[in-house]
């Protein structure tokens, strides 16, 4: 997992119900990565 997937998973450890859009604006990379990094996130389940 890299970075950015470990940072998306931390922030939403704390505040689940933040949007995409929110998350992208916490981490500043763009809505796509944060999209990628969850689609890689529930592949690993």
């Amino acid at each position: 997992m890299d970075k950015k997937n470990e940072s998306i998973i931390r922030i939403l450890g704390r505040k689940a119900g933040l949007s995409s859009r929110a998350l992208s604006k916490m981490l500043g990379i763009p809505i796509s990565m944060v999209h990628d990094g969850l689609n890689d996130w529930s592949e690993m389940e």
